[in-house]
């Protein structure tokens, strides 16, 4: 990817108080300043398409949010913060099976993603939405491992994809996604990276909670979080909005300095995206907005729109459709054929 490559041009956007009073609860130092809210209620709209809901609950006590939303948004807040909690724990004990059964065959997996920030401690139980377990496994130990899974009682959900076998579930306590190697990462010159790769980097320790897991340092977490968000899920931004990016940026913020990171992107992100990425970061930290008129305001405005707008996500999705041709992922089309006309959720 070219240098001053930048694949982000939404279409402009008002931003209303609600809007900004979510950025500043979600990012800015807490509790935040005062913004006059006309229509509160528009908050909790916002909060749940921008996927911030939980975590501006796990950020402000009910008497802060209390003094700007009416009780029953208030309550909203809490309920869904103490829901998220409670299947998180349930994906935890998940995740405490299959790693179980690893050690039982012989191997271990690496955690990725949301379960990683939270098993790392670097996300807080409860402030980051998880939908899934994402765990890295060796190819060669991969079916084996899936097998004896389904020999536990765990059921395929969807179908396979280029970096994982087929999703499975167990019914009480949530799905788990066995991947092959981590779209996006390029480690010592390898891309896509596989488990061997992380482990001959030295860049995953074991676990001290569960034999069997292995975490990812947090330089790693970071390159696989920013992949992930401009690169894979870049034209879908209502299913990974960039607001989730910068929540996992910004917590790791608190682990070392991020430009370790960098190296393992390869070609997933261009220079000036990750300008415009460390700008937005910075910005949002501080309790702003960034300018009108730069890369990381295009970058804020390609999710506000997106969940705001129907016309904003066909147009994304069809460019999802074509990139996934020319790609040669045929899954992905053949998903991207199947959602246009559906619709998502949002605020449009």
């Amino acid at each position: 990817m070219r240098a001053e490559s930048f694949r982000f041009r939404p279409p402009r956007l008002a931003r209303t108080p609600e809007l900004e009073w979510t950025l500043s609860r979600a990012f800015g130092p807490p509790p935040g300043r005062e913004i006059p809210l006309e229509r509160p209620e528009r908050v909790r709209d916002w909060a749940i398409a921008l996927g911030l809901r939980e975590r501006i609950a796990g950020r402000q006590t009910a008497d802060d949010l209390g003094r700007d939303l009416p009780p029953e948004v208030v309550a909203t807040f809490q309920r869904s913060k103490e829901a998220l909690a409670a299947r998180t724990l349930l994906l935890r004990l998940l995740l405490d099976r299959v790693t179980a059964v690893a050690v039982e065959i012989g191997t271990s997996v690496i955690a990725l993603k949301g379960i990683a920030l939270l098993e790392s401690g670097i996300a807080s139980w409860g402030g980051r939405p998880l939908l899934d377990l994402d765990l890295l496994v060796d190819r060669d130990r991969a079916d084996e491992l899936a097998n004896v899974l389904a020999s536990q009682g765990l059921t395929p959900t969807g179908p396979a994809e280029g970096h994982h076998l087929p999703p499975m579930a167990d019914p009480r306590l949530g799905e788990v996604e066995l991947h092959l190697f981590v779209p996006g990462l390029e480690v010592r010159g390898r891309r896509p990276a596989a488990a061997s790769d992380l482990r001959a980097a030295g860049l995953v320790s074991p676990s001290d909670r569960l034999p069997g897991l292995e975490l990812p340092k947090p330089e790693l977490l970071a390159a696989h979080a920013i992949a992930h968000g401009l690169d894979q899920h870049g034209l879908s931004p209502t299913a990974y909005p960039i607001t989730r990016l910068i929540a996992d940026l910004q917590d790791l913020d608190d682990h070392g300095p991020l430009a370790p990171a960098t190296p393992h992107l390869g070609g997933s992100a261009s220079r000036r995206e990750l300008e415009a990425l460390g700008e937005l970061r910075r910005t949002l930290a501080e309790d702003r907005t960034p300018d009108p008129d730069s890369d990381a305001d295009a970058l804020l405005r390609h999710t506000l729109v997106a969940v705001s707008s129907p016309r904003y996500r066909r147009h994304l999705r069809r460019r999802a459709a074509l990139r996934a041709l020319r790609r040669g992922q045929w899954w992905k089309f053949r998903s991207e054929l199947s959602r246009r006309g559906r619709g998502t959720g949002g605020l449009g």
